[in-house]
């Protein structure tokens, strides 16, 4: 089951959940209720490599 991060358009809640195929539709808020609620992008993270400077 994929981790997906929502966010509730009416209360601005952000939420993690471990979501099955068929419950795609049934996301409610955690803090409201809603179910008004976007799937986020997943966070993805960018770093920077040794440049071997320096190095002969």
């Amino acid at each position: 089951m994929p981790l997906h991060r929502y966010k509730c358009n009416k209360c601005g809640e952000e939420f993690t959940r471990l979501v099955r195929t068929q419950d795609k539709g049934e996301i409610k808020c955690d803090k409201c209720g809603s179910m008004e609620v976007e799937k986020l992008l997943p966070r993805i993270s960018v770093g920077r490599g040794k440049t071997g400077e320096g190095s002969s």
